[in-house]
């Protein structure tokens, strides 16, 4: 468990001791578990690590990931399969990096985790212009996401909300896109399932 209201500095992830920060919470669970975060503004930059696990808000709209501008906000880093589920969150202010990168600013999201019930907004890809990741996400892989609002994300390649990097489809279900430019692609071939979505731009 996680409550970013109680800075405990002996936390160990009970109710009573709860982490006050997602990354260690992270770094202690196993395959298989779940960690659930109260409601707060987290300043952090946080990596699966290669684990399937859950995490999971309280509110997408009360609990926050700010980046801070140090990197990606969220980081999947190919191992994960689709029980590596991150629900419930706003994802902000996440900096992909400069130079020729195609890292995305919101999530890096290589493998195949699940997104679902996201706000995703106020990020920056990586990159330079028309060789940079989506500010939103990057995506690399046939993971599921769904149920997510994105807004006033930016990226060096002019992908503000969702950049594709594989031809292995990513699937989209039920999300409101709010930019001008959602999706684009690097590679020909390259695309993503696309359900019951709504881009207003």
């Amino acid at each position: 468990y996680v409550n970013g209201a109680e800075a405990l500095p002996y936390g160990n992830g009970s109710i009573s001791a709860p982490y006050s920060m997602i990354g260690p919470a992270i770094g202690a669970a196993e395959s298989g578990d779940t960690v659930h975060v109260a409601a707060a503004t987290y300043v952090e930059n946080i990596n699966f690590n290669d684990k399937n696990i859950v995490v999971i808000g309280a509110d997408r709209e009360t609990t926050i990931i700010d980046g801070n501008q140090a990197g990606s906000v969220v980081t999947f880093e190919n191992g994960e399969d689709a029980t590596a589920v991150l629900s419930g969150f706003t994802i902000q202010n996440g900096f992909g990096g400069s130079g020729e990168s195609d890292i995305g600013g919101g999530i890096n999201w290589y493998g195949n985790a699940t997104l679902d019930d996201l706000i995703i907004q106020n990020n920056v890809g990586g990159g330079q212009m028309g060789l940079g990741g989506g500010g939103g996400i990057t995506a690399k892989g046939s993971g599921h996401l769904k149920n997510s609002l994105f807004r006033d994300n930016t990226g060096a390649s002019d992908a503000a909300d969702l950049f594709l990097l594989s031809q292995s489809p990513p699937t989209v279900d039920s999300c409101l896109f709010l930019s001008y430019m959602t999706i684009q692609s690097r590679y020909t071939g390259t695309y993503c399932n696309i359900n019951n979505c709504t881009m207003i731009g």
